[in-house]
């Protein structure tokens, strides 16, 4: 009985030490220890309702009823996306900034309810929110010149500290709502800085879109090395 009552406590203990950890810590020790089902668990008990939350709402928003009579399925979608090759998502995850779980999360989730429904309606394409455009790829690598940033986790990661980035940088630019617009239909849009001056809400030549560009790629450079912009 003695012994029983002893596994018993250090189960226990073992599952308040889980759960003590902070996200970065459990998002680390799944990176190194991938087998480590325990680990999993607390994960799943971490996050669970979260993500179940955000398929909810984008089923909705959406108007994917298939989506939402299949939440365990696209949970379990979430779970093999993000398990996959033994954790590689955790091993590439950069947890720059406090709480970037949240955002990375949602991310995965919103691309997991998008490519169901797309697989579902193959009419339908929509468009992913906060996915820098294909042909602006190369931009973001040279703003991370030693991450070989490619996959698409990664690609989420670099979203996340892009707009961190930019969040800190709108304190200080003199004109950062029309600048970091500029900047977003630039990188997430795909929009030439010609096609940009065209808009009716920036009135500016196109000369000058180009230099606010370079102007915010450079400063996004600098917060992406070091932490300030």
């Amino acid at each position: 009985m003695a012994l029983f009552l002893d596994d018993a406590f250090d189960r226990q203990k073992e599952a308040m030490s889980l759960s003590s950890l902070s996200h970065n810590q459990l998002i680390r020790l799944l990176a190194n220890e991938p087998r480590n089902n325990k680990a999993w668990i607390e994960f799943m008990r971490r996050y669970q309702d979260y993500l179940a939350g955000v398929i909810k709402r984008e089923c909705q928003k959406l108007g994917y009823k298939e989506g939402l009579s299949r939440l365990d399925d696209l949970l379990q979608d979430i779970y093999t996306k993000l398990f996959r090759n033994d954790g590689e998502a955790f091993r590439t995850y950069r947890g720059q900034f406090e709480n970037t779980i949240w955002p990375f999360l949602e991310i995965v989730a919103i691309r997991v309810v998008y490519n169901d429904k797309r697989r579902t309606d193959a009419d339908k394409r929509p468009r992913i929110a906060r996915d820098v455009a294909p042909g602006r790829i190369g931009d973001v690598l040279d703003l991370f010149p030693d991450k070989n940033a490619e996959d698409e986790i990664n690609r989420i990661m670099m979203t996340l500290a892009i707009e961190e980035c930019l969040k800190r940088m709108s304190k200080k630019l003199r004109h950062s709502i029309r600048d970091i617009r500029i900047l977003k239909l630039y990188l997430y849009d795909g929009l030439s800085a010609e096609s940009i001056a065209e808009l009716p809400e920036i009135r500016l030549s196109s000369q000058s879109v180009f230099r606010i560009i370079a102007d915010i790629k450079a400063r996004l450079a600098q917060c992406l090395g070091d932490g300030e912009e």
